[in-house]
């Protein structure tokens, strides 16, 4: 009997970014109310295009999750001349509760910086410039734009303080661009808080059993 050859791992690719569906630590249950294994999955202290800022136990991921956050911050750091990635909490190591988040159990929910603010500076602060913004709005369409085999979006949704969502808002209408930024304005998830960093929660791999996705965005732009 012949050997039966392994099929190929599964990947998925969107415009120039290569992301793995399943190598490295598997995410299981809800981002509020899980845990991770095989927790191998670790982001590195920097690499091209961001830094990681907390400390490195609670910086383990899923494999989804740690690829997408290498290969993103790589292609943004090449086009769009915006300031790096401020990485902050991911998961510790086996996922579960820890310090003050409800979720980030799983290890498919990242905390970034708003981006060109150092040391994750308030985005509501007077030092916010219509440039600054608009790198945030570069990398909210890049995460967004990225595909699962299911062809929805890799990104569940972007917390966002809701100051943050209705000046979006308010730029598409002025922009006449609240079609063309339907799916951005609409991932653009406005909850209290989040005003030092964002907050990306991403949908599960389809490879990993036992891992639940949020609840389904209502269409429109939310605005």
């Amino acid at each position: 009997m012949k050997d039966v050859p392994k099929p190929e791992k599964k990947k998925i690719k969107a415009g120039e970014i290569l992301f793995n569906l399943d190598r490295g630590a598997v995410a299981k249950g809800r981002p509020w109310d899980g845990r991770i294994e095989n927790s191998v999955s670790r982001l590195p202290d920097q690499g091209t295009g961001f830094q990681r800022k907390s400390e490195p136990k609670y910086n383990y991921g899923s494999g989804i999750t740690i690829d997408f956050i290498k290969s993103v911050s790589d292609l943004y750091n090449k086009t769009s001349g915006c300031a790096p990635l401020l990485v902050n909490q991911i998961s510790k190591e086996k996922g579960g509760r820890y310090g003050p988040h409800r979720s980030h159990q799983n290890g498919q929910d990242i905390d970034i910086g708003y981006i060109g603010l150092a040391d994750f500076g308030s985005v509501l602060s007077g030092k916010i410039t219509p440039e600054i913004m608009e790198c945030n709005w570069k990398f909210f369409n890049l995460l967004v734009s990225q595909k699962l085999p299911d062809d929805k979006s890799v990104v569940s949704k972007i917390f966002v303080n809701p100051k943050v969502k209705r000046y979006f808002c308010k730029r598409a209408q002025n922009k006449n661009e609240l079609e063309a930024g339907k799916e951005v304005l609409r991932h653009l998830y406005p909850w209290e808080g989040h005003t030092r960093h964002f907050h990306v929660r991403l949908r599960c791999s389809p490879n990993y059993e036992g891992c639940w996705n949020d609840r389904e965005l209502d269409e429109g732009t939310g605005c």
